[in-house]
């Protein structure tokens, strides 16, 4: 995340634009380490949604899709993040 362009913050999550830049992309990440879903208390994952829902409502998305890839043969980074695509 270094360098990254924060686009939203909590002081739980931080929401970002990937480092490719794509256009209707965010990337949505606890501030807390975890490596797999079952890791996240859950009133943090009640947040993430939280989040999610304030970002579609920011971003004024008629459509988004939410990704969450837990485990090593999927995740390219060994922390949870939510790729959140959207479509105005």
């Amino acid at each position: 995340m270094r360098g990254a362009h924060i686009f939203y913050r909590t002081p739980s999550f931080v929401v970002f634009k990937p480092a490719t830049g794509a256009a209707g992309k965010l990337l949505i990440a606890p501030v807390s380490h975890y490596q797999a879903l079952n890791e996240m208390p859950i009133a943090v994952l009640a947040e993430w949604l939280t989040v999610a829902h304030e970002m579609q409502a920011r971003v004024g998305a008629a459509s988004c899709k939410m990704q969450i890839n837990v485990g090593a043969r999927l995740q390219n980074v060994r922390h949870l993040y939510m790729q959140f695509s959207y479509a105005t």
